[in-house]
């Protein structure tokens, strides 16, 4: 397993980078709402940024892990490092399934 963390923490910082163009669309979204139409939206963007959230901790615990047991040579940081970056992938695609789903 120690051999793959280089690849593991590219894969976690890539995922990280694609959920923060995410949070930057929905943020340019919600904003784009007058005042008083925000509170109506509020809910719907809740329910996207959540999962996306729990993901961006995901893959960021995933980088430092993975980056961790490679310097420590630690085979139960890689474990742990290979874990996070698959929650990660699992919040991504909750995220869009909840996305696509609300598009109808």
């Amino acid at each position: 397993m120690l051999d793959i963390m280089s690849e593991v923490a590219e894969a976690a910082g890539a995922a990280a980078a694609l959920i923060l163009v995410f949070f930057g669309a929905a943020l340019a979204s919600f904003d784009s709402y007058a005042e008083g139409e925000k509170s109506a939206v509020r809910p719907m963007y809740r329910r996207r940024a959540w999962p996306a959230l729990f993901a961006l901790i995901a893959a960021t615990a995933a980088c430092a892990f993975a980056l961790y047991a490679k310097a420590a040579q630690s085979e139960c940081a890689a474990c742990a490092s290979i874990w996070l970056l698959g929650l990660a992938g699992l919040g991504i695609t909750v995220a869009a399934v909840q996305a696509v789903w609300e598009i109808g």
